[in-house]
């Protein structure tokens, strides 16, 4: 699936989730995305089905903690950081179930259990990625179509 069909797929369903999970409005594109900081949490997985691939989310620490904290309900002082890294995933699979499905309504797929780690920095061939301003910071989400798991 071309990145040009997938950008405003990637909007719409992280829109989805953090709007009605996170109470998170995305404010909208940034048109230049940078790498992201040291800082930054990432998580990713798997998908296989009608569609097979990978699927990245990345945000500062920050960042993670408050959609975390709207997210349980939990005063952000209160969270730690094993809490954001397993919401991050969560996120992470949350938002590749709004996508596949706008893939294909009636497919069947198999996603494997979301990982943390230092893997999605940006921009890069054969992704299709999106930057999107949110009250709180930057979330940058990153698809790869194609690839088997």
């Amino acid at each position: 699936m071309p990145a040009i069909e997938v950008d405003g797929m990637i909007t719409d369903a992280a829109a989805e989730v953090l709007e009605s999970m996170c109470f998170m409005e995305v404010l909208g594109d940034i048109p230049e995305m940078h790498s992201p900081d040291a800082d930054w949490m990432s998580a990713r997985l798997y998908f296989d089905g009608p569609h097979s691939g990978e699927l990245g989310i990345s945000a500062s620490h920050s960042t993670v903690n408050s959609l975390a904290a709207a997210f349980l309900g939990e005063d952000i002082a209160q969270l730690d950081t094993p809490q954001s890294l397993e919401f991050l995933c969560e996120l992470s699979n949350m938002i590749c179930g709004s996508l596949l499905v706008r893939f294909n309504q009636n497919g069947v797929y198999r996603l494997s259990h979301p990982t943390n780690g230092p893997y999605y920095r940006g921009p890069q061939p054969g992704w299709a990625c999106k930057a999107l301003r949110l009250g709180n910071g930057e979330l940058f989400v990153g698809l790869c179509v194609g690839i088997r798991a």
